[in-house]
């Protein structure tokens, strides 16, 4: 899913869409969730004024025939009710990056970081 949303920004001829590639950074928990589940954070900064972030509608753009099926993986990938991220990715929970960031040892780059770039 992180591949095609990255190919989603990336090739788009929107050029507003390649402005949020450029901004977009990916970060992967180091450390494996409940269940084996994988935390992922993104950082939109600088953002692009008045663009969606919408992941489902950016991959909707660019793949309009695939949209049901990513979709349904989309939404299949977030984690169930009542699971809870376990320490040091739960001390990232509800933290504003303009007050204070994810502590540096629960978040690694993922792969290339930026979208674009």
């Amino acid at each position: 899913m992180i591949a095609k949303l990255r190919a989603a920004l990336t090739n788009s001829k929107d050029p507003v869409r390649n402005q949020q590639g450029w901004g977009w950074k990916i970060f992967k928990a180091a450390e494996p969730g409940p269940n084996g589940s994988v935390l992922y954070v993104f950082v939109m900064d600088p953002t692009v004024k008045g663009a969606d972030y919408g992941v489902a509608k950016i991959l909707a753009e660019a793949y309009p025939t695939e949209i049901m099926e990513l979709c349904r993986m989309y939404t299949g990938a977030f984690a169930t009710a009542g699971q809870s991220v376990d320490e040091p990715a739960a001390r990232c929970r509800g933290a504003r990056a303009h007050q204070r960031p994810c502590a540096r040892e629960a978040l690694t780059p993922d792969a290339d970081t930026r979208i674009r770039g």
